[in-house]
């Protein structure tokens, strides 16, 4: 059952012509800093910083962080001088181009369908700019940013992935907590948006462009008022997705973005211990996030990798927060072995071929399994954490 959709922003909630627009927003912004900047010094310092979060494949830098990096020493200044400039033209600047946009007829009513559905609903627009610059885009398509309760709009201060990389849509998944088979992608761009998707085991629909015949439309593609009209329909199926299939090699990627999900989350911990009564805080979550992946998700993984229909025994970790004493342990050092295991346990998975997914184990508890599903057990421990993450925050006042 569906229960998350993610849409695109650019050409799909709101008509933006990248063509168009990426020359004069450098241009509006050239002269805006051209005081502080030359403005040719400043198009290549962008262009650069911009590349270099297109190849961020590190589940521990920010899109912002690999942006700096690049930027600014490319401009040979540093965002505690440059940044406040930055955040004005976002104010006074940056608005000025909306008449380079129009808003996409129904899109606005397509998002409302999927509130009234009570689906948990995304803004999954490449996460190449600010905040500033997302909340502007939004207004333009008729979409109010503060009133409107997105579960999610991505941008550069927390995402650690772009498009087209199938971890973007992991990432995503992870920060909403819902599994690929529970969500649907709305885009425009079968390379950007519904290739990435659909490799993670996501259902998908494809907005045309105006300029498409519809006698080329093919089953999960068509208009914004066709996608409105059908999730108008209440409590119907709107059976107008593609389907989802899973690709069990998109499985590392699916872990990475759980990963970068994770990591934001505990970014906004001050680790706390919380109160006995109320459960795991962070530093238990962390602690045990940890041990799970060092004493049991990566050695039972590599071991279906190295041994022919391996026995998997069961084992029992909830145990250990009371036996190993979690509470009293470093929380931000246990954060960074789990991080470090789990990079290591994705380097060893990418790149196995669709035959070593299906490669069979004997597990104590679940009986006959495969690689790819004992993976998929990992990518659901993730989640079941963040939820649990997430509910600790809350109740420690992060």
């Amino acid at each position: 059952m569906i229960s998350a959709i993610l849409f695109d922003l650019d050409e799909t909630l709101l008509d933006n012509d990248i063509h168009r627009f990426l020359p004069a927003y450098l241009q509006s912004l050239g002269e805006f800093m051209a005081s502080r900047l030359d403005p040719s010094r400043l198009t290549d310092a962008l262009m650069a910083g911009t590349q270099a979060m297109l190849r961020n494949d590190d589940p521990e830098i920010t899109l912002q962080q690999a942006f700096d990096v690049v930027f600014f020493s490319m401009v040979g200044l540093d965002r505690a001088s440059l940044g406040s400039e930055f955040d004005r033209f976002y104010r006074e600047g940056y608005p000025l181009l909306k008449d380079l946009t129009r808003p996409v007829e129904t899109a606005a009513r397509a998002v409302e369908c999927a509130f009234a559905r009570r689906w948990k609903v995304v803004v999954a627009t490449n996460p190449l700019f600010p905040m500033a610059a997302m909340d502007r885009r939004l207004e333009w398509a008729g979409i109010d940013p503060t009133g409107t309760p997105f579960d999610l709009v991505t941008s550069y201060e927390t995402m650690h992935f772009a498009k087209p990389r199938p971890e973007y849509v992991a990432e995503v998944l992870g920060r909403i907590v819902a599994q690929p088979a529970e969500a649907v992608f709305v885009g425009n761009d079968p390379s950007e948006d519904i290739a990435p998707a659909r490799a993670l085991g996501l259902a998908s629909y494809r907005v045309r462009g105006e300029k498409e015949s519809a006698a080329e439309t093919a089953s999960g593609e068509g208009s914004m008022p066709q996608l409105a009209a059908s999730l108008a329909v209440e409590n119907g199926d709107p059976g107008i997705f593609l389907p989802s299939e899973t690709s069990p090699c998109a499985l590392p990627a699916l872990l990475a973005g759980h990963l970068g999900a994770l990591l934001y989350f505990f970014s906004l911990s001050t680790w706390p211990s919380c109160p006995a009564e109320e459960g795991w805080g962070p530093v238990e979550i962390a602690c045990h996030l940890r041990d799970v992946e060092r004493e049991i998700t990566q050695p039972r993984l590599l071991k279906m990798v190295a041994e022919d229909n391996p026995y998997l025994p069961a084992v029992e970790s909830d145990q250990w927060a009371e036996e190993r004493n979690y509470r009293s342990q470093n929380g931000p050092e246990a954060l960074q072995e789990f991080t470090r295991a789990r990079k290591e346990t994705i380097a060893r998975l990418r790149g196995l071929s669709p035959a070593d997914w299906r490669r069979p184990g004997r597990h104590a508890l679940f009986g006959p399994t495969t690689l790819a599903e004992q993976a998929q057990f990992s990518a659901r421990h993730d989640l079941l954490h963040i939820e649990q993450l997430q509910g600790a925050l809350a109740v420690c006042g992060q």
